[in-house]
């Protein structure tokens, strides 16, 4: 759930920041980053997509470059791109590991269910992600702290 919050709140700050134009942009960058972090992993061998596709190192690879992208100099066009298009980068790889895992520890004969649960989730996790990040934004920018 606090995968998809993450992911909900920045789509919705990304779309924000720099005007209409570049906040686009960088939405379909991150989107861009997704399909190539997912398509990377799953052109991997099994032996290596598997050591790869672990959902913790994946979340901390997403922490990790989404606090370089929060701390970076918005001004740096250039560097927001990168930054951007590395973060979504793991997006993919962890709705794929985040799906897989479910799939391995679910009971059997509750896959359905046990992925209908996940997908519940992560919906519900989204929601509250935007929620989150309209806010924080309307706040940044009622104190003059948002360009």
């Amino acid at each position: 759930m606090f995968f998809s919050a993450a992911v909900g709140g920045a789509e919705v700050i990304l779309a924000s920041h720099g005007g209409e134009l570049l906040g686009s942009v960088l939405v379909s960058v991150l989107s861009v980053g997704s399909l190539v972090g997912g398509l990377a992993v799953g052109a991997l061998s099994p032996v290596h997509g598997a050591r790869v596709g672990r959902l913790p190192l994946l979340l901390f690879y997403l922490s990790t470059a989404a606090a370089l992208l929060a701390v970076s100099d918005a001004g740096q066009v250039v560097l927001s791109f990168v930054l951007v298009a590395t973060v979504g980068m793991a997006f993919g790889p962890c709705f794929v590991a985040l799906y897989g895992q479910t799939a391995e520890f679910s009971p059997a004969g509750t896959a359905a269910e046990t992925q209908g649960w996940v997908g519940a989730a992560l919906q519900g996790g989204t929601a509250i992600g935007q929620a989150t990040g309209a806010y924080a934004l309307g706040a940044w920018v009622s104190a003059g702290a948002w360009p």
